[in-house]
């Protein structure tokens, strides 16, 4: 009251819920009620965002509270203020629901993805001050059961350190990610964890209320786990994650089709000249001969901009993994030639185009000649499998050549 009288506190008192957060079963009913004169207003968000925006006006998301609000996502921060009739805001109430979530069980929890070795800071990260890559570390948990689950209680005891709240994304520093990674995650970030993923490997143990183990497992950077993981610039990514693999066999993980990881599971759309900034130092960028379009500083017979279309890593020579496979299949007595490649879902600026050809002089992309099976193949690693077929069937006198031409828009 001293505060108010002397102009430092809202005279307009704040709302209040019927219930002030907590667990509530699905579809709970959220009323608001506040105590100030005829003509006040209540505006509430239910997206974490203050219903007052600078300059006093009502923020973009918040809405007039008329009737109890129905609350349906797991995880819910109402934010509420009333506004009296002469413009004056309360106070903000604020409380954190949990819709209709249970405790995790073994199995519930997944770890979906782990850059535990990243590739090394360009001059820009350098230049803000991140000269220590491990500092872009990140690790993605998933829920992969058919309930919310509460992760007020589940923490990393072995390997790193954090206590969850309830999102899915923990960052080494979360500066340093967002720099490399931008504004996009922010609302799947948990927060920052204690300590740092070992470059070597190591244990990570997962636990949940009472301390009960529910993921525990030890990765490594030697053969069979996917060494291309290992400071050249992608995650370790878990196979099948809804069917709850086994973390600790290496056969179960894959190294991720898009550089720099899958954060939250999610692509982030990227250019020919974001590839070449993230794997090239500033000299070997300004140097056409090593990051050009055509050139092939790893020798392994791809282009670059071929490199970038099907995911590859220069130095890694990975031609082999990354390079189109044709194939004879069979179908309608038949026999069809086929060629397929995959494609990280994040490349946004180049165009792949089949080709065939029965001389290797004249090449035709015409559906009429060659045309792709619909629809493509989803990839775990963050990657689509696009196939090819000759419309014409191959007799066993006939001869056919594919290959795939790769273009900027």
């Amino acid at each position: 009251t001293q505060f108010s009288t002397a102009g430092y506190w809202p005279v307009t008192r704040p709302p209040s819920y019927n219930q002030h957060g907590g667990d509530v079963p699905m579809g709970f009913d959220l009323g608001i009620t506040h105590s100030a004169p005829v003509g006040s207003v209540i505006y509430y968000t239910l997206d974490g965002s203050d219903p007052r925006e600078f300059g006093n006006v009502v923020g973009a998301t918040a809405q007039a509270y008329s009737s109890p609000v129905e609350l349906v996502n797991a995880f819910t921060v109402a934010k509420s203020r009333v506004r009296n009739s002469s413009g004056e805001w309360s106070a903000l109430n604020e409380a954190t629901f949990k819709v209709a979530t249970v405790p995790p069980a073994a199995g519930d929890l997944v770890i979906g993805e782990l850059l535990y070795n990243p590739i090394d800071a360009n001059s820009a990260e350098i230049a803000a001050g991140f000269t220590d890559k491990d500092e872009f570390e990140f690790i993605q948990i998933q829920n992969i059961s058919s309930q919310a689950i509460d992760l007020a209680e589940v923490d990393f005891s072995v390997g790193i350190s954090f206590d969850f709240g309830s999102s899915l994304i923990l960052v080494r520093n979360l500066s340093a990610f967002q720099l490399r990674y931008g504004a996009a995650y922010n609302a799947l970030i948990a927060g920052e964890y204690g300590g740092s993923l070992s470059n070597g490997g190591e244990r990570l143990l997962l636990t949940g209320p009472g301390d009960i183990p529910l993921r525990d497992f030890t990765y490594d950077d030697a053969s069979p786990w996917p060494l291309c993981a290992d400071g050249h610039g992608v995650s370790l990514v878990l196979k099948s994650p809804a069917t709850d693999p086994d973390h600790a066999l290496p056969e179960n993980w894959l190294a991720s089709g898009q550089f720099g990881g899958l954060p939250g599971g999610l692509a982030r759309s990227v250019t020919y000249s974001d590839w070449q900034a993230y794997f090239f130092t500033d000299t070997e960028q300004a140097d056409p001969s090593i990051s050009g379009a055509e050139a092939d500083p790893d020798g392994d017979q791809l282009a670059n901009l071929v490199e970038y279309y099907l995911g590859g890593i220069p130095g890694m020579g990975d031609a082999a993994k990354r390079q189109p496979k044709a194939t004879i299949v069979e179908a309608a007595g038949e026999h069809w030639l086929e060629m397929s490649f995959s494609v990280p879902t994040s490349v946004s600026d180049a165009q792949g185009i089949a080709q065939v050809s029965s001389d290797l002089d004249t090449w035709s992309s015409a559906p009429t000649d060659i045309a792709e099976i619909l629809p493509s193949s989803p990839n775990d690693d963050g990657t689509i499998t696009r196939t090819f077929r000759v419309q014409s069937a191959v007799g066993a006198e006939d001869s056919r050549f594919v290959r795939l031409s790769v273009t900027l828009d």
